[in-house]
């Protein structure tokens, strides 16, 4: 009997993984998360003894107490101490988030239970058994669904309600997707450190430092394309970090051993980190991975709406929205600035940014991290001015909508523009026409689109927010041009110098100047390189309190990688339709002398780290990334358009949908013309994104540049 039963197991087990792999090679486009239900019932292999929902709340209420989940978590930590400042701003959390780690963390630990009480340690085996369970709904942090009505015809500032019928899809605050099941040390929760040989894997900072070195190579797109690419990005990833009970992230040090600190051993040959022994870095917060709060692996959360929804100007929440807003003509809060024509983001006095004197005014907008650097502010600031602007025209136009009705529908058009010039300007640009065709990816020229799936699983994949997106930091260059409104440079500022310093939007020229030298500079060439202030400098003496003096931004990148227990490079090209590399020598679209460097920091092609396999690859025909970056990401925007109800677009929803003449005039929009109402520049290519051409890309003036006839939004009911 008992040898029957576990030829059933065996025969269960392997059925599964059989299913799970087939589905790994059909789906070249898609996750093994897509056109997931969530809600589907799970079901337990017959030969295993099922654990009761008594028991199962029992375990809960038992390993919760052993975690102390009532008591303040100080292990090694101390609670509002500023040494973790640089992170709080990069990352961030909050109480809400702390729940959910709490919660998630003590699954974690239930699922390790059950899988060892069934006799099952392996990776994958543990994994897939304990999935057969749900936390009960009292340690569900997504147990109670958000309420909607499905009658009002704008987004919600958090995301929910966009999916009529899985209402959790695309909130902030909730887990990221997965394109490839995770690989974890222990199958659920530790870090990928070590080698499929077995041994550890290569430390992240020795390979920033042999692959990702600096080498500056000129691109065909201008440095405006990565420092929008920045912005998008905060529109719609921000991983939460382990926190405290305040929702600031822990503090590590780097002798302690929190399971929840990961940090980034120094190497001995690293000669310019003598004066630190680690990079403290605490782990990303847990989550469970789907809403019905099913058990196993660790996720993540992002602490963002998973739409393109301009979050990073509206806020995340229906509070940070309303803090956000004049609640008066459907305006945005603004500053006025003695001596400059037009207005700035909101200030905001209260340290949130580490080089300036305290007292002294940051920005705020709808994402912490507006003041990061000068570029990225000055991006911050003209989608706020070209917010109001809509709405002070919609007032003119309708003078009898209230202050409600002015800011949705200026919103709403303002978000359609830049959707818009995404799927238009800029994705054709990163991935290619070819690849943009091939996913769907291209707005229409006319009429609505009629392909909106609420089956398809919208939210942000890991792989894209910790891998792809980063696509980024290889093309960011050392030095930022300023150039005057004949764009004859007059300034080269190195990048660490517009770090955390909103002051600058006001100096020697202001926003418009670092608008302008991007307009008129390359961005580096996308390769592996990463230039020397990132990659060995970052932060640096923003926080001399903290034990780490300064960071390496690809080392991170590999680290997170690692922390989130991402597969190796070499499991995605495949999917992406690459050939699976037995050797590293078989890694044909990646130079030699980068194979070379490989095979003597990792063991086994599959160890190689998506970030540095990815950023290595050579570009693909028309495009700035490689193949397998260019599929993540094409297959990421395709989710966010083909499962987004509010997409600009779509007109399957009357209640919701832009008329046929409002969608002509949205089509209308382009980043050159939203650049020319919103600043002082008076001339601009046709395309911002690419180098000035007199030929294909020629500046003109602004006035020659189609504008958005907002009549078509009068509204003729009264």
């Amino acid at each position: 009997m008992k040898l029957l039963c576990f030829t059933i197991a065996l025969w269960v087990t392997v059925a599964i993984l059989i299913k799970e792999s087939n589905c790994i090679q059909l789906k070249v486009i898609k996750g093994v998360d897509d056109d997931d239900g969530q809600e589907q019932q799970v079901s337990t292999p017959r030969s295993i003894n099922p654990i009761s929902e008594e028991t199962l709340k029992v375990l809960f209420q038992n390993i919760s107490k052993e975690f102390g989940l009532n008591s303040p978590r100080i292990s090694g930590r101390l609670l509002n101490d500023k040494s973790g400042k640089v992170f709080t701003l990069n990352t961030g959390g909050n109480k809400n988030t702390k729940k959910i780690h709490d919660m998630s963390t003590v699954g974690l630990k239930v699922a390790r239970t059950i899988a060892n009480l069934q006799g099952y340690q392996g990776k994958e085996k543990s994994n897939i058994l304990v999935k057969n369970y749900r936390a009960p709904a009292d340690f569900c942090p997504y147990a109670t669904k958000p309420y909607c009505d499905f009658s009002y015809p704008y987004r919600n500032s958090d995301g929910s309600c966009n999916n009529k019928y899985y209402t959790w899809w695309g909130m902030s605050e909730s887990p990221f997707k997965r394109i490839l099941h995770p690989i974890y040390d222990d199958g659920l929760n530790a870090p990928r450190r070590r080698s499929i040989m077995g041994r550890g894997l290569a430390n992240p900072r020795k390979i920033a430092m042999e692959i990702h070195h600096s080498l500056d190579m000129i691109s065909h797109v201008t440095n405006m394309f990565p420092h929008f690419g920045q912005f998008l990005d905060h529109d719609l990833t921000l991983t939460a970090l382990t926190s405290d009970e305040d929702g600031t992230p822990i503090k590590c040090f780097c002798h302690n051993q929190d399971s929840d600190c990961y940090n980034i051993p120094i190497p001995l040959e690293d000669h310019l980190n003598k004066d630190q022994r680690c990079m403290v870095t605490p782990r990303s917060s847990a989550s469970f991975k789907k809403f019905n709060c099913e058990l196993g692996h660790r996720e993540q959360i992002n602490l963002l709406t998973h739409w393109l929804d301009l979050s990073q100007t509206y806020g995340n929440n229906l509070k940070a929205n309303l803090e956000l807003r004049m609640k008066y003509g459907g305006l945005l809060n603004s500053s006025v600035v003695r001596g400059m024509k037009r207005d700035y983001l909101p200030f905001v006095v209260d340290g949130s940014c580490p080089n300036i004197p305290d007292g002294q005014p940051c920005f705020k907008s709808g994402d912490i991290r507006v003041n990061q650097n000068s570029l990225l502010l000055s991006l911050q600031t003209i989608w706020l001015r070209e917010h109001n602007r809509v709405a002070l025209i919609l007032h003119k136009i309708n003078p009898r909508w209230n202050d409600e009705k002015l800011f949705q529908e200026a919103r709403k058009i303002v978000t359609a523009t830049y959707q818009h010039i995404i799927y238009s300007e800029w994705l054709p640009i990163l991935v290619g026409v070819k690849v943009a065709k091939l996913y769907g990816l291209l707005p229409l020229n006319q009429g609505y689109f009629n392909r909106y799936n609420y089956k398809l699983f919208p939210n942000v994949a890991n792989e894209f927010s910790t891998a792809a997106m980063r696509f980024g930091h290889t093309l960011v260059r050392a030095a930022v041009l300023k150039a005057d409104q004949n764009y004859r440079p007059f300034a080269n500022s190195s990048f660490h110098s517009i770090i955390f310093k909103p002051v600058s939007a006001f100096q020697r020229g202001g926003l418009d100047s670092y608008l302008r030298g991007c307009l008129i500079e390359p961005s580096l060439r996308y390769d592996a390189n990463v230039v020397d202030h990132l990659n060995h400098h970052l932060f640096e003496g923003l926080n001399k309190e903290s034990p780490t003096k300064r960071f390496s931004l690809p080392a991170l990148n590999i680290h997170r990688g690692r922390d989130h227990g991402l597969p190796g490079y070499n499991h995605y090209r495949a999917l992406c339709g690459l050939n699976y590399a037995r050797t590293i020598d078989d890694l044909f679209n990646i130079p030699v002398h980068i194979r070379e460097k490989m095979k003597r920091l990792y063991e086994h092609v599959n160890d190689i780290d998506l970030f540095t396999g990815g950023v290595s690859e050579l570009p693909i025909e028309g495009g700035v990334v490689g193949p397998t970056f260019a599929c993540i990401l094409a297959k990421q925007f395709r989710d966010l358009k083909f499962g987004d109800r509010f997409y600009y677009e779509n007109g399957h929803d009357h209640v919701t949908r832009l008329s046929y003449r409002q969608l002509d005039e949205i089509r209308k929009s382009t980043f050159s013309r939203i650049l020319c109402d919103n600043t002082d520049i008076m001339f601009v290519q046709r395309n911002a994104f690419l180098r000035n051409n007199f030929q294909t890309n020629p500046l003109i003036s602004c006035h020659n540049i189609e504008n958005i006839d907002y009549n078509a939004w009068k509204d003729l009911s009264y």
